[in-house]
This record gives C-alpha cells, sequence and structure tokens, in this order.
C-alpha cells in the first residue's frame, strides 16, 4: 500500500506480493520435451531392442534337466572319503533341485554327507564310510520341466579280511534224561572277527536264546546251555558260524528220555521188600 496525506486530505493505492521459494534440490527435468521423450523411449526396450511391454507378464522357462556328466563307479577301502561328482544343464535354473539317492533312499546331507551345487557342478563327499554304506548312489535332478538322474555303483570294502570260519572243536553226541540241563560247546576260527555270526538250529530251524536256551560266544568258543528239557527237544543240534569270508557248522544228535509218568519201580528198601515177599 502506497499512501499520501496533505492539509486538504488522504488518498492511497494497493496491491499483492508474492514471493515463491525455491527447492534445495531442483527434481523437475531440465530436459526440453522432446529430449525427455526419446529418453523414456529407449528405457522401454530391452538389451535386443524389443519393447519391454511385450515380455513383462511372461515368466522365464528352462528345459527339462540334462546331466552333461555323469557319475562314476567308486571303489574304495575303509577309511578313505568317498566323492562323487557330475554336471547338470541348466546350470542358471533358480528352480533347479538337487537331490541324492542311496539304494533309492534319500541321503540326509549332515557332517557324513556333504553336498555342494554350484555352477551346474553337484558333489557329494561320504566322510568315513564303512562297507554298510556301499550301494548304488543316484543323483537326481528336477525343475518344473522336467527329471533326469545319473547313478553308479559305491563299493567300500573294508580294511582286515579275515579267512572263513573253521571249527577246531566240534561237540559230540549228547544224550540225557528229561530233569538234566544239556551242554554244547564248541571252538571256532577266527576269534577275532568282530563281524563273525554264530547261529545255533535244531532239526535246520533257529534256535532263539531265551531262559530255556542260554546261548554264549567269547573269545572263539560257542555254547549253548538248554535248561529242563524234554523229549520233545531231541533232534540233530547245529552251531553254524559265518562272516564275509564264508561259512562253516558242526552238528552233533541230542536225545532226551522222557521219564515215565507212573513210578513203577518199588521206592521200598531191598530189606522192606523181601519182608513183604515173605
Amino acid at each position: 500500500m502506497c499512501r499520501a496525506t496533505n492539509r486538504s486530505g488522504v488518498d492511497e493505492t494497493q496491491g499483492n506480493f508474492v514471493c515463491e521459494g525455491k527447492e534445495a534440490i531442483v527434481r523437475k527435468s531440465q530436459l526440453s520435451k522432446e529430449m525427455q521423450a526419446g529418453i523414456q523411449s529407449t528405457l522401454d526396450l530391452d538389451e535386443h531392442g524389443l519393447p519391454l511391454a511385450d515380455f513383462a507378464d511372461v515368466p522365464e522357462t528352462f528345459p527339462a534337466p540334462k546331466f552333461t556328466h555323469a557319475l562314476n563307479n567308486v571303489e574304495i577301502a575303509e577309511g578313505s572319503d568317498a566323492h562323487f561328482t557330475c554336471r547338470v544343464e541348466p546350470a542358471s535354473d533358480p528352480k533347479l533341485e538337487i537331490e541324492w539317492l542311496r539304494n533309492g533312499q534319500p541321503i540326509e546331507a549332515g557332517s557324513k554327507y556333504i553336498m555342494k551345487f554350484e555352477f551346474g557342478i553337484t558333489t557329494m563327499y561320504i566322510k568315513g564310510p564303512y562297507v554298510e554304506d556301499s550301494g548304488v548312489i543316484t543323483c537326481r535332478a528336477k525343475n518344473l520341466s522336467g527329471v533326469d538322474e545319473t547313478q553308479g555303483n559305491f563299493v567300500c570294502q573294508s580294511k582286515l579280511t579275515y579267512p572263513a570260519p573253521h571249527f577246531t572243536i566240534g561237540f559230540d553226541d549228547v544224550t540225557i534224561t528229561e530233569g538234566q540241563d544239556a551242554y554244547f560247546a564248541c571252538k571256532v576260527e577266527p576269534t577275532d572277527d568282530p563281524k563273525l555270526e554264530v547261529q545255533w538250529l535244531r532239526n535246520g530251524a533257529p534256535i532263539e536264546a531265551g531262559s530255556k536256551y542260554i546261548l554264549k560266544s567269547e573269545f572263539g568258543i560257542a555254547s549253548m546251555h538248554i535248561k529242563w528239557p524234554f523229549a520233545e527237544d531231541s533232534g540233530v543240534i547245529m552251531c553254524r558260524a559265518k562272516n564275509r569270508s564264508g561259512v562253516d557248522e558242526t552238528q552233533g544228535n541230542f536225545v532226551c528220555h522222557g521219564k515215565e509218568a507212573i513210578v513203577r519201580k518199588s521206592q521200598l528198601s531191598k530189606e522192606m521188600q523181601a519182608g513183604i515177599q515173605r
């Protein structure tokens, strides 16, 4: 407002004044509209010069897996680590899944089984395997398009090899009467084989250990104690020993005579029997 005054009167005039502040960062493009349109059209193209909008809703697809390098057979001795490796395509598929199996059963990754998959190379390490870890090893790959697998035989051999069992002392035929215990014992080599198995049989059928049949195998001595046998326990008794190298067996006849249900023999002394006879 501007006001003027004198002795005769007053007059004034006015107007609005607006001062707009500037932004600290210039956010608005300083390019011309033509240059902005050219840059935007370039951003809308892919690396092949095709419009991105044409592919925006199409997911990337990969072919079914295919092993380009198969598993090999592996044979080692106990105490050595086993290593399996194979190569599979497509290596860049984020949906590709790898599974390891032994004799058709999945193998769980852990401190013994170490599994890796990088750049299409899949590996499995078995640390300190034993003979019982042997079998058919399978590597299976699958994605959204299909499945492929490769396999190889894994053999882990024992470091120590023992000869086939051999009975150095067998057992004789045993004949008893009901009420008496029966005892069988034999000696077999090798005595230090931890995989040696001893089995007892009667007439070809396995005998189960229990309160009646007491079975032991210590320091190469195999024994069986039959407590309170009956006549029906009679038969051919066999002791069989086996390990990874072979089998041997020894056998003998067991006869248990039954007692008469009725005691027919006099229980009197000879003197009393003589007196009664007179």
